[in-house]
């Protein structure tokens, strides 16, 4: 989803999360298209972090009083002085709400805008009803019970 919208030209950088990030997203979005100076990595563990360290990043580089435009490793994100930066957030569907909460409470000065990706279809749909227990189903039950854990801890602890 990242290369996708990097070549319609609706982000000019790329920073990609998670450990081992470099190892393993680099080859793809080489391969999708994107230019290797356009990729900067973050080792983080978990979405909490990532959204400390990407506010503070952006903040740090444009300033909070004064934005300008630049397009160094350090500015990694164009825009006009009047605007907030901008960042699309790619992550799975599933994961956008808490994703966001976590942008609006650790990245205050920045606009998140979510561009879910990894969209879950429903496997019961796919192959009917079964009383046999799937363990494809408890898995992503339990990712579910998970997030909602997530959003409503997000929500009363905001």
């Amino acid at each position: 989803q990242a290369a996708r919208l990097y070549r319609a030209g609706k982000a000019n950088k790329i920073i990609a999360t998670g450990n081992g990030a470099a190892d393993t997203t680099l080859p793809l979005l080489l391969d999708f298209g994107v230019a290797k100076a356009d990729v900067s990595f973050m080792d983080a563990v978990n979405t909490e972090e990532e959204a400390r360290r990407i506010g503070k990043m952006l903040v740090k580089s444009v300033g909070v009083e004064e934005l300008g435009e630049s397009d160094s490793p350090t500015h990694p994100i164009k825009h006009s002085s009047t605007a907030r930066p901008k960042v699309l957030l790619v992550t799975s569907a599933w994961h956008m709400k808490r994703a966001r909460l976590m942008f609006e409470k650790y990245a205050p000065e920045i606009e998140v805008i979510g561009a879910p990706a990894d969209f879950e279809n429903s496997m019961t749909a796919a192959r009917g009803i079964s009383l046999v227990p799937d363990f494809n189903i408890f898995a992503l039950n339990s990712v579910a019970f998970h997030e909602w854990v997530g959003i409503v801890g997000y929500t009363i602890f905001r």
